[in-house]
């Protein structure tokens, strides 16, 4: 695990959408560099095969208009095998180890991955139009047509996994056809919760 502590002095809606950024470039990473079937949950989560493998936190500190403090907090599941593990965890995690025959270093991969986060910082901040990053979304998003559960105002309700919009929202057709998007929240897959929540 790993946390990244930034100082952006950016409006927070020209954040919007940097946790989904880095999250990106985190799964397509390790995609790459190990020939692992990942994928991405939207907001913040990688799995392996529908099993957590790896989990970002994001919180920020807000003066007036700016963000002043920007910490990404990120955990990913290595070493170990789920054998080992109880049950209930089991079901829904996996390691990186158990998913690849190569050996993995946990100082190279610990070094690999404060390089990726960092160059993903700077090219979002860089960027006039960071949403043109997520042409690559699709590659990777386990929710994509897949009957989703998720709340709001306080009350419970299925639909479709559209993919996500521009400035990251989740975008879920509810059974009527009509297509809403979600800024934040809990997103489970069919009527049980997906692995990692």
């Amino acid at each position: 695990y790993a946390s990244f502590a930034f100082h952006p002095q950016m409006p927070p809606m020209r954040m919007q959408s940097i946790t989904l950024y880095i999250g990106l470039s985190l799964c397509e990473w390790l995609y790459n560099e190990h020939q692992i079937p990942i994928s991405i949950k939207w907001p913040n989560d990688l799995l392996i095969q529908g099993r957590k493998v790896s989990g970002i936190l994001t919180e920020a500190r807000i003066d007036a208009d700016n963000i002043r403090d920007l910490v990404f907090g990120i955990g990913i599941n290595v070493h170990g095998r789920s054998q080992q593990w109880p049950n209930e965890v089991r079901k829904v995690a996996t390691t990186l180890a158990e998913n690849t025959d190569k050996k993995i270093s946990l100082n190279e991969l610990a070094a690999k991955q404060c390089k990726v986060v960092l160059n993903a910082y700077q090219k979002y901040l860089a960027s006039d139009v960071p949403s043109e990053r997520f042409s690559q979304w699709p590659k990777y998003d386990v929710l994509f047509n897949q009957t989703i559960g998720y709340e709001k105002n306080n009350q419970s309700y299925t639909g479709t996994g559209r993919g996500i919009d521009a400035h990251g929202n989740l975008i879920v057709e509810t059974p009527t056809g009509e297509r809403i998007t979600l800024s934040a929240g809990e997103v489970t897959i069919g009527s049980g919760k997906l692995a990692g929540q």
